[in-house]
């Protein structure tokens, strides 16, 4: 099994792939089938969670910080109103991807793969137990090995927005390990959001399942 490291930096590879396909090139100002974002704005969202992560983990360690758990990490994620993304957290990243997204496809490729290149040596002498601010919950941190795994979902799950706002995307799949990290990942953000039983339901007996009650995002 691969490192979260090495699964990370697939995932992005994978992200920045879809990114630089000809359909979002060519729909880069069109809206997208995310709710207030173009394509390109996706595209500027996946840039700026990689530059992110190289600009959290350039930092010196921090200290004397709060450590929370990837449950907590993803607490008030869940939109479910199209005005909750005027407001807030959802607000800024909305109009920081679309700020990126001016700059142009080839731009944010170049870009994002600069900095997957420089997080590959970052991480190379990284631990799993490292800490990394969390920047939407004060004074808080999570260990590196919870951090990659969140972006890694992010990353998938963003790929994902930029194909399925293609009227005709193009066949790519993400990595194998990278859609296990995800599809764990939202496994246990469901069940700590609701009942392990409202989860079977939602996989086997959906008319008996709050699946509201489940949703991450």
């Amino acid at each position: 099994m691969a490192s979260i490291s090495t699964t990370f930096l697939e995932a992005g590879k994978f992200a920045v792939d879809v990114m630089a396909s000809s359909e979002v090139g060519e729909a880069w100002s069109l809206p997208s089938a995310l709710i207030g974002y173009s394509v390109g704005g996706i595209a500027g969202h996946i840039c700026s969670l990689i530059c992110l992560t190289e600009s959290l983990l350039e930092e010196v360690e921090p200290s004397g910080l709060y450590v929370i758990g990837i449950e907590l990490f993803y607490s008030g994620n869940k939109v479910d109103y199209p005005d909750d993304l005027n407001f807030g957290l959802h607000s800024f990243l909305r109009e920081d991807g679309e700020r990126r997204a001016k700059a142009g496809q080839s731009s944010l490729i170049e870009t994002s793969m600069n900095s997957l290149r420089r997080l590959e040596k970052i991480l190379s002498t990284s631990y799993p137990k490292r800490l990394v601010p969390v920047v939407k919950i004060r004074n808080s941190a999570t260990t590196l090995d919870t951090y990659l795994r969140t972006r890694i979902v992010e990353l998938i799950v963003h790929a994902d927005d930029l194909l399925a706002s293609m009227s005709d995307p193009p066949e790519m799949i993400a990595p194998q390990e990278a859609m296990n990290v995800t599809l764990n990942t939202l496994m246990l953000l469901s069940r700590s959001m609701s009942s392990n039983l409202n989860v079977v339901r939602a996989f086997a007996r959906q008319e008996r399942a709050d699946l509201q009650e489940i949703r991450v995002f």
